[in-house]
């Protein structure tokens, strides 16, 4: 219970920042004489943000303050940079052959908690809830209750080969290069009243 004078302001507020920031390089290089030269560079990052925000106020009888303000606001930020580089260089004076590949993949996602939060559905993805539940609100101004969930995922995925062969004979070289990227996000947000009544 709480009770308050008429300039008396309550807020409840729970905020939540994630952030994962990283760097994956690869390098390969090979470089001979003789005949044959091969080079092979990857780098891979693989990142997750599992969680949730949640401002509650449950069971309580809240008279005589002037406004009530619930607010939950959760951040997930991922930034992924992964690069690969191969460089191969074959070079005599007879036949010469040359290879290279490089490959970079990035993952990253943004997800709920395994576990249920009481009130929540489960498996709704990132959650940010703000409720007043099971509770009676008398105010002489405003209720407010909101909530917020920013996301956000940058990848920077970069891949890149090079092959030379240089022989007084014959010569093949060749290159190859694949990056790739996958960002997954869901989220649930949450603003509501819930077996209450206000009044002001």
């Amino acid at each position: 219970n709480a009770t308050g004078g008429g300039s008396t302001n309550i807020y409840v507020d729970a905020e939540n920042s994630g952030l994962i920031a990283a760097v994956s390089l690869a390098a390969a290089v090979a470089a001979t004489s003789g005949a044959i030269a091969f080079a092979g560079g990857g780098a891979g990052s693989g990142n997750i943000i599992a969680g949730a925000t949640y401002a509650v106020v449950s069971g309580a009888t809240i008279t005589g303050a002037n406004a009530m303000k619930v607010n939950a606001h959760g951040t997930a930020q991922i930034v992924s940079v992964v690069v690969g580089i191969a460089v191969s260089v074959s070079a005599g004076s007879g036949g010469g052959l040359s290879f290279s590949l490089g490959v970079s993949a990035a993952s990253n996602e943004t997800q709920g908690l395994d576990d249920p939060i009481v009130g929540l559905p489960a498996g709704e993805g990132y959650v940010v809830a703000a409720r007043i539940a099971d509770s009676a609100v008398t105010l002489d101004s405003a209720l407010d209750v909101d909530a917020r969930s920013d996301n956000i995922i940058t990848a920077v995925v970069l891949a890149a080969s090079v092959a030379v062969a240089a022989s007084g004979g014959f010569g093949l070289s060749a290159a190859g290069a694949g990056a790739g990227a996958g960002n997954y996000g869901s989220s649930r947000v949450l603003a509501e009243i819930v077996g209450s009544n206000s009044s002001h």
